[in-house]
């Protein structure tokens, strides 16, 4: 049996998608780290005791939302993975294989996934970092090396 052209422009289409959202995961990640290491350094130089040691802790928040954006985004990559398997299996095997089911095939794998699918996803290292990192990093500073106002150095030395 021969596989189909359809099917082979699928899997081509379908692996370009999932190998763009790796491409995004490491835009975000980059992004994570310029913004989240800026606002630590701004927080350092810029304000009051007070008002320092929360900017620190904000710093450190900044990376939360990059984790979240990329954990999605690994979540839809995911959902993708299913297709491209079924696929090679199906050509692997010499099994027939109905082409054009990539969005049905994906509706159908993200909305099976659970809390714990998105949790176990959140804290694979190749999701969490950098951005477990900046985030302790900041709590950690925030709380053992807060930010201390020019003049209060100055007086302890």
């Amino acid at each position: 049996m021969a596989v189909s052209d359809a099917l082979i422009a699928e899997y081509q289409t379908l692996y370009q998608v999932y190998e763009a959202y790796q491409e995004q995961m490491l835009t975000l990640k980059e992004w994570s780290v310029t913004v989240g290491l800026s606002a630590l350094v701004a927080a350092y130089l810029v304000g009051g005791q007070k008002i320092r040691r929360m900017g620190v802790v904000l710093a450190a928040l900044i990376s939360v939302p990059f984790w979240i954006i990329d954990t999605m985004w690994k979540m839809y990559q995911k959902a993708s993975l299913v297709r491209l398997e079924l696929i090679e299996h199906c050509v692997r095997y010499n099994i027939e294989c109905v082409p054009m089911q990539s969005v049905a095939s994906w509706q159908a794998s993200y909305s099976s996934f659970d809390f714990w699918d998105w949790i176990s996803t959140a804290i694979n290292p190749n999701v969490c970092l950098p951005h477990i990192v900046l985030l302790l990093l900041g709590l950690f500073l925030a709380c053992r090396r807060p930010p201390h106002h020019p003049s209060t150095m100055q007086s302890q030395r």
